[in-house]
C-alpha cells in the first residue's frame, strides 16, 4: 500500500469527523520519559522498496511500544507525489486519565509554510494479516510487512488500516 493512500485515509478522515474524533484529552503536559527515536522519511522521492522498509519500521515500532506500554515519539516525514510534505509526530503514551493511546498530529506544508494541521488520537491498535482482514495473535512474531495495524478510536471505531 502506498504512502499516498494511506495519508489520504488519515487525512480524509480529519476532514470528515472534524472534531469529535480527533479531541485529545489535554494533560497539560508531556511524559517524564519518552523515548525519541531517530525521524524516518517515506515519499515518492525514495523507491517503492525504501518507502515498504520505512513504513514497516513505523509500523512495527508503533507495535512494539503499544504492546509494552512504553512512552515514545517519532517523526514521520512523508513527500506526497506532487511533491508535498507532510510531517507526522507519532506520540505513544497516557493521557491524564491512565488510558494509552496513539497521537498522529500532521502538519501538511506548502513550501515552507504549514498549510493545514490535523490530528488523529487511536485507543486501540491490532494486527491483521496484510492481504485479509485475519487478526494476528498478539504474541505472534511476523514481519512487520506481512501485517497492518489497525486503528481504532475511542468507541472501537475503525480510523485507518497503516
Amino acid at each position: 500500500m502506498k504512502l499516498t493512500l494511506i495519508a489520504a485515509i488519515i487525512l480524509a478522515a480529519s476532514v470528515c469527523y472534524g472534531g469529535g474524533l480527533f479531541q485529545d484529552v489535554d494533560c497539560g503536559s508531556a511524559p517524564a520519559s519518552i523515548e525519541k527515536v531517530p525521524p524516518v522519511h517515506v515519499g515518492y522521492d525514495s523507491s517503492i522498496e525504501e518507502r515498504d522498509a520505512a513504513l514497516g519500521l513505523v509500523r512495527a515500532w508503533i507495535w512494539a511500544n503499544w504492546q509494552n506500554r512504553r512512552a515514545a515519539e517519532r517523526l514521520v516525514t512523508s513527500i506526497s507525489v506532487e511533491g508535498a510534505e507532510t510531517k507526522t509526530l507519532i506520540t505513544i503514551d497516557e493521557d491524564c486519565t491512565g488510558i494509552w493511546h496513539v497521537v498522529f498530529k500532521f502538519d501538511n506544508y506548502a513550501g515552507r509554510e504549514v498549510q493545514r494541521t490535523s490530528q488523529l488520537d487511536v485507543y486501540a491498535v491490532s494486527r491483521v494479516l496484510r492481504s485479509s482482514k485475519v487478526a494476528i495473535p498478539e504474541d505472534q512474531p511476523l514481519k512487520s510487512t506481512q501485517y497492518r495495524l489497525i486503528l481504532r478510536d475511542r468507541d472501537g471505531k475503525v480510523l485507518t488500516k497503516y
